[in-house]
């Protein structure tokens, strides 16, 4: 409950921005928000952060895993949700390098590829929607 409080607060904030500024109640709240963006900024998307082992408990590397972290064993035919999947990723990445370049985050292709990583995941994850331009 205390978390969906402080992402409200967030959000209340950031809607006030583009129509009257900060007020001075909450500029320091935006300030420690800025900070936390900015260190967050750093090390989610950078490849600096691992999320699944790369090699095994006996240091053998673990060479195509799949999303759970366990190495796959069958080489036999993709799933027709796999396929369709695979097939959004070459669209995914035409549209995200048109992308609006006059939005300065994403002029920076660390940013694109946080776009098309962010894209690509919600694909895989919500079928019924996958991915539209």
């Amino acid at each position: 409950k205390e978390k969906f409080g402080s992402i409200c607060s967030v959000v209340t904030t950031l809607k006030a921005l583009p129509n009257r500024g900060i007020n001075c109640d909450n500029r320091e709240e935006y300030e420690k928000l800025k900070t936390k963006c900015r260190e967050m900024d750093t090390t989610v998307g950078s490849g600096r952060v691992i999320t699944m082992p790369v090699i095994t408990e006996d240091g053998q590397p673990i060479e195509d895993p799949n999303s759970t972290g366990e190495q796959q064993t069958n080489n036999g035919p993709l799933t027709k949700e796999v396929i369709q999947w695979k097939l959004l990723l070459h669209q995914i990445g035409l549209d995200v390098n048109r992308t609006d370049r006059t939005l300065v985050y994403y002029e920076s292709q660390e940013n694109l590829a946080r776009l098309w990583d962010i894209l690509t995941v919600y694909a895989w994850v919500d079928t019924d929607i996958g991915y539209c331009q």
